[in-house]
């Protein structure tokens, strides 16, 4: 039984197609993304492709440095490297949260 709940799990995060992204994000949203050199495809994302686009977000986060944790600033991305301010930052990151509980904590 718990064997079956993993299977389905894996099926469900790694191969169950449940967000467009295009379709979900406006124009300056896509711009900010591909400043941030994160390209977003015309396709259905998996939970688990989605979560490597937050992945991918998450070194651009600003508070790394009060977090303490020196490996996570290791990876640490500058948005003033990218020229993306960190008000359009932070208001990507509110859209993706959005679509984290409209898509995928659901």
């Amino acid at each position: 039984m718990e064997m079956n709940k993993t299977k389905n799990w894996e099926d469900r995060y790694y191969h169950k197609k449940i967000i467009n992204l295009k379709e979900n994000l406006s124009d300056k949203e896509l711009e900010i993304l591909k400043k941030l050199d994160i390209e977003i495809e015309d396709k259905v994302y998996t939970q688990y492709e989605y979560d490597i686009m937050m992945q991918k977000l998450d070194f651009y986060y600003d508070e790394i440095e009060d977090e303490g944790n020196d490996e996570a600033k290791e990876y640490k991305k500058s948005l003033e490297d990218k020229d993306v301010s960190i008000w359009d930052y932070r208001r990507l990151i509110i859209t993706f949260d959005e679509l984290s509980s409209k898509y995928i904590y659901v």
